[in-house]
């Protein structure tokens, strides 16, 4: 079983204005709506309700808002809720590195974008730097006396500031005893939009910049300093850099678990399947068949959310290989076949999509499918292919996306094609495979009027199974717990018949 993850933008407010500040036109141009004290503690109950495994605090910065703050995280872990704090890191001082600890927050990620002060400050403003690394030292220093310290990890957003700072970085956050250290990708959304051209780095840059980490990585990685997740590349680089230089570079996994395990809830209080589908440009398009629309969670319980239409079409969306058909060189890469490497499914609703970096590591790598194809799904792909072409292919009728029999299924989410069937159990976040029987037998559940229809013994099996639903008319008046309960027997049926492959 899995578990669920919340990303909550805590306020829209924030004490800086950096360059690359992905939510900058969202929050800082206009007013945006937030929810009271009260209101937060009332989210936190409803995610804990909904068995929210942990939150991380975003925003905005979090800690403009003081004890407010403090308040819902302690709230939070004191619903045995994993809470983690992002921060620019120049709010903290030694009354609020206590609160962190009192508050019974685990995790602190704090922004570093280089090892001095020119890199860090040109993005993020004057003064900052030094403010982050004081913070950074009392944060360890109370950590040192701690019994239970806090994890502390940094985030570095690669650009053309800091692409000559990896080495020297990567050696000051060793003196410093972090626990781990992301380097992300810049997203050309927010600020970075409107300053694309002074932080962008070219195919060739981001490559070196790896290089440069991978060096200072294979050199200590018999005994790392810390965690070290390089979150701006994919899998692919490693490959190539590991082929071209002989070093090593930890393989980022980079998957779309949107609506599946995260969450993310906006200032407001509207929860989102993650930050990217909140963005203005996705609101009212439709995935599937369902409009993507913001429910707050003032209005609604948490699983009536999780479980909205939109969530479990975005289920078989984020599956479905058709939806990368145009992602260059993903659609031939084996790192997308085996899921190591899930690209945001998002893109394919504006355009095709080409990842510079991967198309030189292909080009140099040469076959990158590891054996495999995109028709062992049961689908081809012709990268050459007219789109209006494949569409056409697309469209044909599919009973297992049709909302009626979702909905019937209590928000069981489920991917099929011609050869498999996979269900989500949205409340215990399980993927579940179906055998060749299983699979026969979900299309025909939900399909006829009567099991007296089937064969005999599928009939027996299906009574069972039936036994398990829960009217659509009922269905408001069951709770979110039983609603569970229910999905896990119908699922328990499935596997003590024999139709659910051994995992």
């Amino acid at each position: 079983m899995g578990q669920k993850h919340i990303k909550w933008d805590f306020t829209g407010d924030c004490n800086l204005r950096c360059k690359h500040c992905s939510v900058g036109n969202t929050y800082f141009d206009s007013k945006v709506s937030e929810l009271s004290l009260e209101q937060k503690l009332e989210v936190v109950d409803k995610l804990a309700e909904g068995n929210i495994a942990s939150i991380s605090f975003l925003g905005g910065e979090p800690l403009v808002k003081g004890d407010a703050f403090y308040k819902v995280a302690r709230h939070a872990a004191r619903k045995n809720i994993y809470v983690t704090l992002v921060s620019n890191g120049t709010l903290m001082d030694a009354e609020s590195i206590k609160k962190i600890f009192d508050a019974g927050i685990q995790t602190v990620v704090l922004s570093l974008e280089g090892s001095t002060a020119v890199p860090h400050e040109s993005i993020r403003g004057k003064g900052t730097f030094s403010r982050v690394i004081t913070n950074l030292k009392k944060l360890s220093k109370a950590n040192a006396s701690r019994k239970k310290p806090v994890c502390v990890k940094i985030n570095t957003v690669v650009s053309q500031y800091n692409k000559t700072q990896i080495s020297p970085l990567f050696d000051m956050l060793s003196d410093l005893g972090v626990d781990e250290w992301a380097v992300l990708s810049l997203g050309p959304i927010g600020y970075a939009g409107k300053n694309i051209e002074q932080l962008w780095l070219t195919p060739d840059e981001e490559i070196q910049t790896a290089v440069r980490l991978a060096q200072k990585w294979t050199a200590v990685k018999a005994t790392p300093p810390f965690k070290l997740s390089p979150q701006f590349i994919y899998p692919l680089i490693s490959d190539y850099i590991m082929d071209r230089y002989g070093l090593a570079l930890p393989s980022p996994s980079i998957c779309c678990t949107a609506a599946i395990s995260m969450g993310f809830i906006s200032p407001g209080g509207d929860l989102f399947p993650c930050d990217r589908i909140s963005g203005p440009q996705y609101a009212g398009k439709k995935m599937g068949k369902a409009p993507i629309r913001p429910l707050s969670l003032l209005d609604h319980g948490f699983y009536e959310i999780w479980n909205d239409a939109y969530y479990v079409e975005m289920f078989p969306f984020i599956l479905d290989p058709k939806t990368y058909r145009f992602y260059q060189p993903c659609n031939r890469c084996k790192y997308f076949f085996d899921r190591t490497c899930n690209p945001c499914p998002l893109y394919s609703m504006d355009s095709a999509v080409r990842i510079p970096t991967c198309e030189i590591a292909a080009a140099h790598l040469g076959d990158i499918s590891g054996g495999n194809r995109m028709s062992r799904l049961g689908v081809t792909f012709v990268s050459d292919q007219d789109k209006s072409e494949v569409a056409r292919a697309d469209h044909q009728d599919n009973p297992f996306f049709q909302e009626k029999r979702i909905t019937r299924r209590q928000g069981i989410r489920t991917f099929s094609d011609k050869h498999q069937t996979i269900l989500f159990n949205p409340y215990t976040v399980e993927f579940i495979g179906l055998n060749e029987m299983g699979h026969y037998l979900w299309g025909l559940i939900g399909k006829t009027d009567s099991a007296e229809t089937l064969h005999r013994e599928t009939a027996m099996v299906l009574d069972q199974l039936v036994s398990h639903w829960v009217p659509l008319e009922k269905r408001k008046f069951i709770s979110s717990r039983e609603m569970g309960m229910n999905v896990d027997a119908f699922l328990s049926d499935l596997k003590e018949k024999g139709f659910i492959l051994n995992s």
